[in-house]
């Protein structure tokens, strides 16, 4: 195995304890985490923070134990290997992120609840520490595992189910009986509410999509295109659109990683094919729910939504599948064509992007206090109060899970009138990371993620794992424009990014 720049391990025989420790806690964060909640939704947010904890500390004692026994062992075998843990600059950002983390809690105006984080979204130092200390115990234990990419699918097969059964309005879980009528529209699943299902199954999806277009066994491929297609089906159902983000961003990094290949862009082909029956399966739903009189409170909101409205339309879905024919018999038969977009393909590709960003931006600046479902209210006041912080609180930030103590002086009086309720989050993964920890923080915890990207672009096309990372992180980037970070879904990701981490110089 080639030494990183930034993170190796030799292996040894004993070490084999380790990973085992490891895959458990991967299980049981990726089977148990997603589906655990006590008392319904009430406690939903406390009891998926205190699952993640109580697994994440035990798998650190656990871990600790082992590397003692380990240290042990070599004392008395001269000569043997030991592991050794290099890191580079993904680890410094990381490293950086920590004690950012820990400085901007300490030194909040409102240190205990920006440390303990007890209340609101409960995303305290003490969380947030936990996750990065995750990412470095994975990076380091984690060995290569041939189950894991199949607890994938199952568990968001099972994630996903409950989001449909809630939204045929089946509540199999009771997790509705405390909830007001009023509430129900806006919480349908064991991942909390729309916006956060919809971040979570834009993510999980992605990453499904990569593996059916990646894995080499042709089972897995298939189990995760058919989870894929069911995600996206359940992604409608969340009437949220941020998914799309996710979504549509790996089905771009696939294209672009397949470009003018043939083999590979028909696996591409299938992943928009799993995109394209998400959306023609939700439009069947809504039309038998409609034509029956049994729509849903969830059905009725979907069909609110302009963009998925317009997505699940049958002239819409015609005109998919009209283009998905076409492009299949394209890469079918013409071999000229292939053969220019493999030389050129990635540069237009990139040239439409650029064009459609401009056009975007020429849109929607400049942002109205209404776009984005007020996000562009919450954006432009998050900006704003920022400027307003003393030097300080811009390096280090207000603290922790403290957005709306950071805001309530200037905006707390002018949110509640006009929302009635005052923003706990900026709904922007860079702003709210901006707004509680400052300039270090945000630098420090985008630059791991960046760096790391750019590690995974570089060894994509000969590292298979390479390739699921740079999806990943693509997507969560993505999602994270117009989504929070959360108690529900940042535990997963700096778990992912320890795998990503740790398996750039292993295989699948």
């Amino acid at each position: 195995m080639k030494p990183s720049r930034w993170l190796h391990s030799k292996c040894t025989g004993d070490q084999a304890y380790s990973a085992a420790i490891c895959q458990a806690y991967l299980a049981a964060m990726l089977m148990g985490f997603p589906l655990y909640f006590q008392n319904n939704y009430i406690n939903l947010t406390a009891a998926k923070k205190s699952y993640f904890q109580t697994a994440a500390l035990v798998f650190f004692a656990l871990l600790f134990a082992c590397r003692i026994y380990q240290a042990l062992a070599a004392r008395q075998q001269e000569g043997r290997n030991r592991q050794t843990f290099h890191v580079g600059l993904p680890g410094f950002f990381a490293f950086a992120f920590f004690w950012s983390i820990l400085f901007s809690a300490i030194l909040s105006p409102a240190w205990p609840e920006s440390f303990w984080g007890r209340e609101g979204r409960q995303m305290g130092g003490l969380f947030l520490v936990l996750c990065i200390l995750s990412f470095f115990a994975v990076s380091y234990s984690w060995q290569r595992s041939v189950w894991l990419p199949w607890l994938l699918p199952l568990s968001c097969a099972l994630t996903f189910g409950i989001v449909i059964c809630n939204f045929f309005g089946w509540d199999l879980l009771g997790m509705h009986q405390n909830l007001a009528k009023s509430q129900q529209p806006t919480f349908l699943g064991t991942m909390g509410n729309t916006n956060i299902n919809a971040g979570y199954g834009g993510v999980m999806c992605a990453l499904l999509l990569a593996l059916s277009y990646m894995g080499k066994q042709i089972w897995l491929r298939r189990c995760c295109f058919a989870a894929s297609a069911f995600g996206i089906y359940a992604c409608y159902g969340t009437a949220c659109d941020s998914w799309l983000l996710a979504v549509c961003g790996a089905l771009l990094v696939i294209l672009a990683h397949s470009m003018g290949e043939p083999a590979r862009m028909r696996r591409w082909w299938a992943c928009c094919l799993a995109f394209f029956l998400g959306g023609a399966a939700m439009m069947l739903t809504l039309q038998v729910g409609k034509g029956l009189g049994k729509e849903t409170i969830y059905m009725e909101t979907l069909q609110s939504q302009g963009i998925l409205q317009f997505l699940t339309g049958r002239g819409m879905l015609l005109a998919q599948a009209c283009l998905l024919l076409l492009i299949l018999w394209g890469i079918r038969t013409h071999t000229a064509l292939m053969a220019f977009l493999q030389r050129h393909g990635n540069k237009l590709l990139l040239l439409i992007l650029l064009a459609a960003l401009l056009l975007a931006a020429f849109l929607i600046f400049p942002l109205p206090d209404s776009f984005g479902t007020n996000r562009g209210y919450i954006w432009k006041r998050t900006l704003s109060n920022f400027s307003h912080l003393p030097i300080w609180q811009k390096l280090l930030g207000y603290g922790p899970n403290c957005f709306f103590q950071s805001m309530e002086a200037r905006y707390g009086a002018e949110m509640i009138e006009r929302y009635t309720y005052p923003f706990l989050d900026a709904h922007n993964e860079a702003l709210q990371f901006l707004a509680v920890t400052g300039v270090f923080g945000a630098a420090s915890y985008f630059g791991m993620q960046l760096s790391l990207l750019a590690s995974c672009l570089r060894r994509w096309k000969q590292n298979p794992v390479s390739f699921l990372g740079a999806i990943g992180i693509s997507a969560y980037l993505l999602q994270g424009l117009a989504n929070n970070p959360s108690v529900f879904a940042t535990p997963l990701y700096f778990i992912f990014l320890g795998v990503i981490a740790k398996s750039q110089f292993i295989n699948f």
